[in-house]
């Protein structure tokens, strides 16, 4: 066998294993911009956060301030509520089981802050938000140990807000995590 043919052909394979790599190599970065660009597009047609997280809520509540031009509601215990909110007046949440409409007064939150006593809890503290439109317009405040809600607008004026969800790992320091037997 001719040595010039055996050089050639080594030459020529080592040119097409750096091509192979070369194209692999491309590909590979292709599909990462292309993912990273899926993934980008889908982030922002996301809805925006609806609660705002803000200390200045946390503030309002605990010094018991009552918002004129706003109607309270609470979930949970009456004498010690898991969420309260403050709707606008120009908004009417939509009626459910578990929203109970309150007539406020000083007294009564200085008797919920009494009872959550917020300023010495270590776990499952409340947190201020507000409650804001998919537009940016505040319409509410929010005042809960729990952070997970669906808050819909289904038409000008109106608000569906659905009760707080515990973090699984909420239920479970809570003991009311359900296992199935």
């Amino acid at each position: 066998m001719n040595p010039s043919v055996l050089f050639a052909s080594t030459d020529t394979l080592q040119t097409a294993t750096r091509r192979q790599k070369g194209i692999n190599s491309f590909m590979y970065l292709a599909l990462l911009f292309l993912t990273a660009m899926i993934m980008s597009g889908c982030a922002a047609l996301q809805r925006p956060n609806l609660l705002e997280n803000s200390m200045e809520v946390n503030r309002l509540i605990e010094s018991d301030t009552i918002l004129p031009g706003y109607t309270y509601y609470y979930t949970g215990p009456q004498d010690k509520p898991d969420t309260i909110i403050a709707i606008r007046n120009d908004y009417e949440l939509q009626e459910s089981i578990y929203w109970h409409k309150v007539d406020i007064t000083e007294k009564q939150l200085q008797t919920w802050n009494m009872m959550i006593d917020n300023r010495h809890r270590i776990r499952f503290t409340y947190d201020g938000a507000y409650i804001i439109t998919p537009e940016g317009q505040r319409v509410g405040i929010w005042y809960s140990k729990y952070s997970l809600t669906v808050i819909k607008f289904p038409e000008p004026g109106r608000i569906i807000i659905y009760p707080p969800d515990p973090t699984s790992q909420q239920r479970w320091q809570e003991g009311i995590y359900l296992r199935n037997n």
